[in-house]
């Protein structure tokens, strides 16, 4: 994989899901994004490194994760946050950004919620099956909307 990629896609050609963007980075120390509401949901899954997200619950008092390899957070839309690279060991992530109709139905199938918008899974293969889904999302030719889609739903499964 390379250090930074980053695709912009139509996100609607659908209705069930649509995919908005993708893309992983390597963030340099202490970089930081935020405070912003997004207007869809933003997955980042963590390849390397660590840091912190900064978040509200579902009532509106604010939240601060510490997360490391291994780990993800979900954005929900609306709600104001903040994600921020370790100083000494920051991170190198990979995101999605995607929405429509059973979008928050599968987000909530998995458990991740505004209470707790973590991903920590104990089973490695399935970080490595999900992980692998998201590589495939962000190395896949954009114009591919199918297989974008096909591999969206695999994620979230």
């Amino acid at each position: 994989m390379h250090d930074n990629l980053f695709h912009l896609l139509p996100g609607d050609q659908f209705l069930d899901l649509n995919l908005y963007q993708c893309g992983q980075e390597q963030c340099p120390p202490c970089y930081s994004y935020g405070p912003v509401a997004r207007n869809h949901f933003l997955f980042h899954y963590i390849i390397s490194g660590e840091g912190l997200f900064h978040t509200e619950n579902s009532r509106g008092e604010p939240c601060t994760w510490s997360l490391r390899q291994g780990e993800g957070f979900m954005i929900f839309p609306g709600v104001i946050h903040t994600y921020t690279a370790d100083a000494a060991n920051p991170w190198r992530y990979i995101w999605v950004e995607f929405d429509g109709l059973k979008a928050a139905s599968l987000i909530q199938a998995s458990g991740i919620t505004p209470e707790d918008p973590l991903y920590r899974s104990r089973d490695s293969s399935g970080r490595s099956r999900m992980l692998e889904e998201l590589c495939q999302i962000v190395q896949a030719d954009a114009n591919a909307s199918a297989a974008l889609m096909g591999h969206l739903y695999l994620f979230l499964d």
